[in-house]
């Protein structure tokens, strides 16, 4: 039983003891959006092409018929 409780306490130890390694953030995150075109867009429609593709617009339905 101490052999078990000498293993547990420097594991506790080894823990506690904490990283001492300084690690350094190096991402760099680019735009989502390249225009490659002539067209202009304004900063509403950027902030939108940014929010990417899985973005869903909100709209009101119209009951009765469907709205697409």
């Amino acid at each position: 039983m101490e052999k078990k409780y000498k293993s547990l306490d420097l594991k506790i130890n080894k823990l506690t003891c904490g990283q001492n390694k300084n690690l350094e953030n190096k991402t760099y995150f680019y735009p989502r959006v390249i225009n490659k075109i002539d067209t202009k867009f304004s900063n509403d429609e950027m902030t939108l092409l940014n929010k990417g593709l899985k973005y869903n617009l909100i709209y009101k339905r119209k009951w009765g018929r469907a709205v697409a």
